[in-house]
């Protein structure tokens, strides 16, 4: 419950300040839900002005490995990486799309942010009754807070996004970790 609260915290506290935009030029989507295939995930993005929201995804993530052991049989592993990720996002560069007659609508274009997410313990199993052989930073419960550089295009309710910056891992049994932090997801999104 902490990493939630520090999560919501976080993201409210940093969220960029976006310049009002006077010849009533675009605006980012007041809310768009998202459903995401990779990973499985459900999404929504909030306006709080005219060019930056608030987006918060709540999914699934999965490993599985499969191989050919020695004595001839094959044995599996499966793990379930259930998370939550935050982001603020400012689409700096909205103005200058619109300006130029491209694609904007749907929170269309680049965009620079600050990402916070929580991934909880994995449920993970062996197929031949040994757990799945993970790393010990992705075996623990942990938060990642990082700024992020991202893209996201939407279009006819097809939505592509991916962002990616160097962040902090902090996981529950006290270790802080380096990491590559970021989002992807390939999915639909509807302006509600």
């Amino acid at each position: 419950m902490r990493y939630l609260f520090s999560l919501v915290l976080i993201a409210s506290l940093t969220v960029v300040n976006a310049q009002k935009s006077k010849t009533g030029g675009p605006k980012t989507e007041s809310l768009q839900g998202s459903m995401s295939f990779l990973p499985f995930a459900l999404g929504f993005e909030a306006s709080i002005s005219n060019q930056s929201t608030v987006y918060v995804q709540m999914g699934m993530s999965a490993n599985a490995d499969f191989k050919k052991e020695e004595k001839g049989y094959r044995a599996g592993y499966y793990a379930v990486f259930p998370f939550i990720a935050m982001q603020g996002r400012y689409y700096y560069a909205m103005q200058r799309r619109y300006s130029m007659g491209r694609h904007w609508q749907g929170n269309s274009g680049p965009f620079l942010g600050l990402h916070a997410g929580v991934d909880f313990s994995p449920f993970r199993e062996g197929y031949d009754g040994k757990p799945y052989p993970l790393s010990r930073r992705r075996e623990s419960a942990g938060f990642t807070v990082a700024p992020v550089w991202g893209y996201q295009y939407t279009k006819d309710h097809f939505q592509v996004a991916v962002s990616v910056g160097p962040g902090l891992r902090f996981d529950r049994d006290g270790y802080l970790w380096l990491v590559a932090a970021g989002h992807f997801s390939l999915g639909l999104a509807m302006t509600l």
